[in-house]
Order: C-alpha cells, then structure tokens, then sequence
C-alpha cells in the first residue's frame, strides 16, 4: 500500500535543492518521502529507505557527481530500479545537475525539462510531471531560490522573503509604469500592461490568500480563504502519530493563524514534518 506521491533521492550536497522540492510538493499537498521530516536518530536507515521508496508512487532522482559517489543514493537506485521492474506504474524521473554520466539503466529516465535558470519553474514543471496533474508555485520556496536580489531583514525567515520578492517586484511596475505615463507613450504604456499581467508572478500571488507559508522550521502560517470576525477553527490531519501540534497563541486572529508541528515525545519543534493538510471549520470558535 503507497503512502507517499513520491520519493526524493539526493546527496548532502544536493540537500537545499531536495528541500524546496519538498516544501512545494506540500504546498500543492502532496505526500512526499524526505528524509528530515521522516527519519530520527537512531532509525535503520537502510531499511527506513527501503521502506519508504516501497511505499512510494514514484521517485525523484537528483544526479550530480555527489550523488553518484553516495553510499545511500546507489543503494536508493538499487531498490528503485528493482520496484521499477516489478511494477512499471512506478515513476522514476532523473534530474541531471551537472555533466556527471548518468549510468545506462537511468538514462531512460533523464528529465530533459531541467532549466537551471529558473529553478522555480523546473521543480514545479516536475512536480506536476510525476504526479500528472496541475501544481502551483509555493512562493516562499520560489522566492528563497530565485537568483535576483531581495531587500534583506534580520529574520530572512522564507515568509519574509516572499514579502520581499513581491516589494522588489512591484517597485520596477511602478517605476516601468510611471516613466511611460510620464512621457506619454501610451501605446507602449498599454502593451506594458497587458505584458505585466501576463507575468506568472501575479498568477501567484494570489494563491497567498488562503495559503500556507513556512515561517521558520517546523513553524507556518495559514492565511484563512475567508475573514471572518472571530478566528476560524481548524484542525491537521494526517499527521503520524509521534507528531503534535498546537496553535501559536498570539499569533491567531481572523485573517491567519499560526502553529507549530512538534514531537509528543519531547515537545519540541519537529523541523520539516510531513506534508501538512489542514481541515478549516468556517462556522468558527465560539
């Protein structure tokens, strides 16, 4: 029986990369096997990970020259490729992020979609290509990944980030807006507009209403789909069982709610849990 959309297999090295897979496969509320929200000290990583690929649908291989040279991601390909023979639902797609030879098995499965230019796209792209349906960018991940500057804050936590992605973005609207209306270009001024509005970044931001960012590890914030005049109740199912969660007191009023995912063993913040899916009662608290 599969638990998981998916399978992410990747070295130390690749670690920051596999992470904003992640986080925007449970945006979209994917199931995903990641080792930091699934495996704890003293696990059998062996076997965990045998357990976890045979549990999965399907699996993301990033290849590089690290990964090539790891102990685990070889013994991941060992088992992916003995599934894979026994059952050919099972899909595999290989990221290629350096020259690195892919071996001849795998090759098959080379994901020719990869644009290192815009990291964003491709991890949505292949998100949406093993999962053969319809994703949308987590905006916080998109931003922390994007390679054009951002105002900085202390906290640079990704939630600020994507603030700060949108702030960046807006200032050269306004600016491109209002030296065209300035000189009066109209047509050009017309034909910037509907070019704008075709930018992927305002289909986005509107997923922030009723969304879900990641505050900080293990922390996030929901922003409720609809304001209400008291805060609304809402519950997160799903969870495994040594997981809990509890509510961020003075941060929950009637536009968002904040909580924390921990460990019912040691109370403390659990970093990347499992993917979150959030249960919202509209009648609210009372």
């Amino acid at each position: 029986m599969t638990k998981f959309d998916f399978f992410i297999s990747h070295n130390q090295a690749n670690k920051e990369l596999a992470r904003f897979i992640y986080h925007n496969a449970i945006f979209n509320a994917l199931s995903v096997w990641y080792d930091e929200s699934l495996l704890s000290g003293g696990d059998h990583l062996r076997s965990e990970l045998e357990l976890g690929l045979r549990q999965s649908n399907g699996y993301i291989l990033l290849y590089s020259l690290n990964s090539s040279r790891s102990e685990y991601v070889q013994f991941e390909m060992e088992i992916a490729k003995e599934i894979k023979q026994g059952n050919n639902d099972f899909k595999i797609l290989v990221v290629r992020l350096d020259n690195t030879e892919v071996p001849e098995y795998w090759r098959t499965f080379i994901w020719i979609n990869w644009d290192e230019n815009d990291v964003p796209k491709s991890i949505i792209q292949l998100i949406s290509d093993i999962t053969e349906r319809p994703t949308i960018m987590g905006l916080a991940s998109s931003a922390s990944l994007n390679n054009i500057p951002l105002f900085t804050n202390e906290s640079c936590t990704m939630a600020e980030q994507s603030r700060n992605y949108i702030i960046y973005y807006l200032c050269h609207v306004r600016q491109l807006i209002q030296n065209l209306g300035t000189l009066g270009y109209e047509i050009e001024l017309r034909d910037s507009i509907i070019k704008l509005l075709s930018l992927s970044l305002f289909e986005t931001i509107p997923n922030l209403q009723g969304g879900l960012l990641q505050i900080r590890p293990g922390v996030y914030e929901l922003i409720h789909p609809v304001r209400m005049r008291i805060p609304p109740r809402i519950s997160l199912i799903g969870l495994p069982e040594r997981y809990n969660w509890e509510k961020i007191d003075n941060h929950c009023n009637e536009i968002s709610t904040q909580f924390r995912v921990i460990s019912r063993e040691t109370n403390q913040p659990i970093p990347y849990p499992v993917p979150i899916k959030i249960e919202i009662l509209l009648d609210s608290e009372l």
